[in-house]
């Protein structure tokens, strides 16, 4: 049995790794709904196989200085350079709607809960 992360990644990707590192940990939660979705964000450099287009996702490679931020969620240039940098941060979105958010704080940790 995998662990769920790495089910994750296969079924969203059909990439294979077993150097998973997580970086981040994010609460977003919506007006309205009561349940926050608490988000793990992964990184690695270490994979195996294409990554394929699935039901989550539409791969695609982008130059570091030309990430479409413009069509991404409102958070992610925020929390973006953090990942990219290889700093672990913690974060908290509050949004009305899904692109305008009224309350945040991300901030850089020496460790996530789970370490």
């Amino acid at each position: 049995m995998w662990p769920m992360d790495l089910l994750e990644l296969f079924e969203e990707s059909s990439l294979k790794s077993d150097d998973l590192k997580e970086i981040g940990l994010i609460d977003f939660e919506f007006v309205g709904d009561p349940q926050i979705l608490e988000v793990h964000v992964f990184t690695t450099s270490k994979f195996e196989g294409e990554p394929t287009e699935s039901s989550e996702m539409r791969p695609q490679w982008f130059n570091v200085n030309d990430i479409p931020f413009d069509t991404m969620w409102p958070d992610d240039h925020l929390w973006f350079p953090l990942f990219l940098n290889g700093t672990k941060f913690k974060g908290y979105f509050l949004f009305e709607g899904h692109d305008k958010i009224l309350k945040q704080t991300l901030d850089k940790v020496d460790s996530l809960p789970d370490e």
